[in-house]
């Protein structure tokens, strides 16, 4: 039984053999426990080894910080010295503007709101958003390195910069109109859609009753649009292809040719006439076109030969509605007389103006078959206005 005892306390060889070489590790200050060695319990879930505490772990190597600026040298080069550097004169500076980054949309965009007056007007013009002319604009100043426009409650004025560009970008545009004319030269038949700008009463009196009817059947590919307003279209901006109009003259490389002289008279209703006869022409209850901006032969004549009118309109063809309807007196066309037969021509005044007609294009397009064939019918038909 004493031996029994003793075995118990007494630890196998091999584990005191570990105990004495922990021993020569631990402090002489440390006491061996004499307590009576447990069993571990087994954990419900085992836990992985955890390494030992004398195992110093491997260090993580740590990514090298990123300077500042990062360097444009590639490592195990030689960094070149400031003197070998790019020359300033080498370098295009951000504000310089160069072929490279102007863009044909910028100018276009520019003088497009130069001739509007307004972002708005510019972005109708161009088919897009007021928002993003305003930020096209912005994006050429920032290039350019200067304001183009000054904004203001009226809307943007152009600085003298923008000024001394205008004429350039005219230029610029007019090319451009060349060159899309001369790529759209070579069309094989008469198809497509040609753009006529002409007064509402040259269309009413003689382009709708005489030319398109013939044009329609001679061509029936083509498209007619007629754009009727008394203000004169910029041709070399493509506002139209074709202009009939009063005066010579326009902007760009154009084709001028007079087809009518159209004569004039005053005239009035048949039941207001009978009351005039004797009156003097000053003092006849004149109706007027007044055109801001436009100096017609009319209102010259008017100024020489006419007195203060009844009744001033912006528009001939309500001139016209005020003679039949027996307001006033006006000087009209004599054309008129064959298709209302309720109006009579004043005999006591002065001979009238002429009102020379002129066909005006692009000389580009001229011979372009679709517009050549529309010319060709205007040609044909319109001098018999002269002999009206």
């Amino acid at each position: 039984m004493a031996n029994e005892r003793l075995s118990e306390t007494r630890p196998p060889k091999d584990d005191r053999a570990k105990g004495a070489k922990s021993s020569t590790t631990q402090p002489s200050s440390t006491k061996p426990s004499s307590a009576k060695p447990r069993s571990a319990k087994p954990s419900a879930k085992p836990r992985s080894a955890r390494p030992s505490a004398a195992k110093p772990r491997p260090a993580k190597p740590r990514p090298a910080k990123p300077s500042a600026k990062p360097s444009a040298i590639s490592p195990g080069t030689t960094q070149p010295k400031p003197e070998a550097a790019t020359r300033p004169r080498d370098r295009v500076r951000p504000t310089e503007p160069s072929l490279d980054t102007l863009r044909w949309d910028d100018v276009r965009v520019l003088l497009t709101v130069l001739r509007a007056g307004s972002f708005t007007l510019a972005a109708r013009a161009l088919g897009t958003e007021q928002s993003t002319v305003s930020r096209r604009i912005a994006a050429l100043e920032a290039h350019l390195g200067a304001p183009l426009f000054e904004r203001t409650p009226r809307g943007p004025r152009p600085t003298e910069r923008a000024e001394r560009l205008r004429e350039a970008a005219e230029r610029v545009d007019d090319e451009m109109h060349r060159f899309a004319d001369v790529a759209a030269g070579d069309e094989p038949a008469v198809r497509g859609r040609v753009r006529i700008a002409t007064s509402e009463g040259l269309a009413i009196h003689a382009l709708v009753p005489a030319v398109l009817p013939a044009l329609a059947k001679a061509h029936p590919e083509l498209t007619i649009e007629l754009a009727t307003s008394e203000r004169a279209v910029d041709l070399a901006a493509r506002e139209a292809d074709i202009a009939l109009r009063f005066f010579r003259g326009g902007r760009g490389d154009l084709v001028i040719q007079r087809v009518a002289t159209v004569r004039t008279a005053v005239l009035a209703h048949r039941t207001l006439a009978r009351s005039l006869r004797g009156v003097p022409t000053s003092e006849l209850p004149w109706i007027v076109v007044e055109l801001p901006g436009i100096d017609t032969p009319e209102a010259s004549w008017l100024r020489t030969h006419g007195g203060p009118p009844r009744l001033v309109f912006t528009s001939y063809e309500v001139l016209l509605a005020g003679v039949r309807a027996g307001l006033g007196v006006g000087l009209v066309p004599r054309a008129v007389l064959r298709t209302h037969r309720e109006l009579v021509a004043l005999d006591e005044p002065p001979a009238c103006p002429p009102l020379e007609v002129f066909l005006v294009t692009r000389r580009a397009i001229r011979k372009q078959p679709r517009i050549a064939a529309v010319i060709d019918h205007l040609l044909a038909t319109l001098p018999a206005l002269t002999e009206a």
